[in-house]
């Protein structure tokens, strides 16, 4: 009993020496996870951004080809009247 006496302000000096380590490995881990969860979201900026740029160009991309397709539209059209004039000139000169 009396050992155990003698022990117990020992256990609490240790106790009290141990419990401010504890709480310097947290806030390392914290300080960590901190760490981590800013590289995550610099990644995520790095994705966002350049998933703009793909978005921008994809914009791009279908304003070229609706210019494209209304400039064919014309062409075509304009070939469609020439032929037209070239298939009458032709039942014209053929009778």
């Amino acid at each position: 009993m009396f050992f155990l006496q003698v022990m117990q302000p020992e256990v609490l000096l240790l106790d009290n020496e141990i419990a401010p380590n504890e709480a310097i490995i947290e806030e390392r881990e914290i300080q960590n996870q901190i760490g981590e969860v800013n590289e995550i979201f610099k990644d995520l900026a790095v994705l966002v951004h350049e998933q703009g740029a793909m978005i921008d160009d994809i914009g791009s991309n279908i304003e070229n080809s609706h210019a494209a397709t209304a400039q064919a539209r014309i062409q075509l059209s304009e070939t469609h009247q020439r032929l037209l004039k070239l298939f009458i000139l032709v039942v014209l000169m053929c009778k």
